[in-house]
């Protein structure tokens, strides 16, 4: 069906040719920049804003057909001053865009702070995306859940990879 580019670490929602003859997939025009070109990927319109640390797209697989599945991204965190001294600011940020998630205050602020002391050192970057991004994927999960069931749509696992790139996948519930 696909290389072993075509899952990525999270869901793989498979959608099939006919799916795609038929007109049965979720608006997508949006090219996501910097993706492979031979497996090109779109972003769902519906859900283009939806998240701050991810996106939902739409990717063509080698063969035939394509999968839904999100990708994380990290143009968030771009945006936020992290200086020595401006821990509380950043921290007040995250804090306020990230309100409906509850995230832990404590947290937040350490990385925060260590980010800001050593700004050459993206360990606590890297932690601190990470935090995030496992806020929004319960959400994102919910969403590509309701596009399974609206849409028929069948969820996939990676169940081998073979030296040359092709994989064998199976169908979970």
């Amino acid at each position: 069906m696909a290389t072993h580019n075509f899952a990525y670490e999270n869901r793989l929602i498979y959608v099939e040719d006919e799916d795609y003859e038929s007109g049965n997939v979720p608006e997508h025009k949006e090219y996501v920049q910097g993706c492979n070109r031979n497996y090109p990927s779109y972003y769902l319109d519906e859900y283009r804003a939806s998240f701050y640390t991810l996106d939902k797209v739409i990717t063509s697989a080698y063969y035939s057909g394509g999968c839904i599945v999100y990708i994380q991204h990290d143009s968030y965190l771009n945006n936020i001053t992290f200086c020595d001294g401006y821990d509380e600011d950043a921290t007040d940020t995250i804090m306020r865009d990230f309100k409906a998630y509850h995230p832990d205050y404590e947290k937040v602020r350490e990385l925060a702070r260590k980010i800001g002391e050593d700004w050459k050192n993206y360990t606590a970057y890297d932690a601190l995306q990470a935090y995030l991004f496992a806020l929004e994927k319960p959400e994102a999960d919910k969403i590509i859940d309701k596009i399974k069931m609206d849409y028929g749509y069948r969820e996939l696992t990676k169940t081998g990879s073979f030296c040359n790139g092709e994989a064998l996948y199976e169908q979970i519930a």
